[in-house]
């Protein structure tokens, strides 16, 4: 956006007035959510999914410019992002997934965020990955694996080998809360079922990367943005194409067989 490209040029005096403005738009659009539609992000929305998540963007680039400048409470952003990243997988908003994930990137790789909401965000993001496609997916596992680089208790979400606890005690994902839905009690099953998907990239990611921590250095050098671009099918086929190897090497078993009759 404009105001995000721009923001450092923005007189220090203005800045509160543009963050009051722009808080002022969030707030509208929270309400009732409406998850099938794309240019009503809430029941009472004044700005669609999309503008939602530029509004943040643009709010913590400001920040960004004017770092140390500038003292804000912004757990109202985070909750807000949190909501939204439930509406991120629906057939209208998938679109938008690298706009989420430059949003996400400049909320959870900062220095000194508590613990509770770091993995409260990185739960709810491998919760989302089971509903998007493929090439979306790899993006969202590699920001995981990203914010697991700055905070290594991620891996936490991993290595349970107890399982998680759901109820009072246990993790709450239904809160709107992410520092108050116990996150540390929760664990990342969802990286199994991705390991099996069909697609070979998305599910050699979650098995080698997310489970077994082994990251290749080629991908350490990309963003997740950059794995969005590289795999994405939204145009139709498949990305990477489809291998005749297997259906040749069928087709040549099936000509032996008959050889053999």
């Amino acid at each position: 956006t404009g105001i995000a490209k721009f923001g450092n040029l923005i007189n220090i005096d203005l800045v509160m007035d543009l963050l009051e403005c722009l808080k002022s738009l969030l707030a509208s659009s929270v309400g009732e959510s409406t998850p099938t539609s794309s240019t009503s992000h809430s029941k009472n929305s004044n700005l669609s999914f999309q503008g939602v998540v530029q509004c943040l963007i643009a709010v913590f680039d400001i920040l960004r410019n004017h770092h140390g400048v500038v003292d804000v409470d912004l757990m109202e952003y985070y909750t807000t992002m949190y909501e939204a990243i439930n509406q991120m997988a629906s057939m209208d908003n998938v679109r938008y997934v690298g706009l989420v994930i430059r949003c996400l990137s400049g909320m959870l790789m900062v220095p000194n965020l508590p613990k509770q909401r770091v993995l409260a965000f990185c739960k709810r993001l491998l919760m989302a990955s089971l509903h998007l496609p493929p090439y979306a997916a790899l993006g969202v596992m590699h920001l995981v694996n990203r914010v697991g680089s700055r905070y290594p208790y991620v891996s936490d979400l991993f290595d349970s080998e107890e399982g998680g606890q759901s109820g009072i005690s246990g993790y709450q994902m239904e809160l709107p809360d992410p520092d108050h839905a116990n996150a540390s009690q929760a664990v990342g099953w969802e990286s199994t079922l991705v390991g099996s998907s069909y697609h070979p990239y998305c599910a050699s990611y979650a098995r080698d990367c997310l489970i077994k921590r082994q990251v290749p250095k080629v991908l350490l050098a990309q963003t997740p943005n950059s794995l969005v671009n590289q795999y994405d099918d939204s145009e139709g086929g498949f990305n990477p194409p489809l291998s005749l190897e297997s259906e040749g090497s069928g087709s040549s078993n099936k000509k032996e067989a008959r050889r053999v009759a």
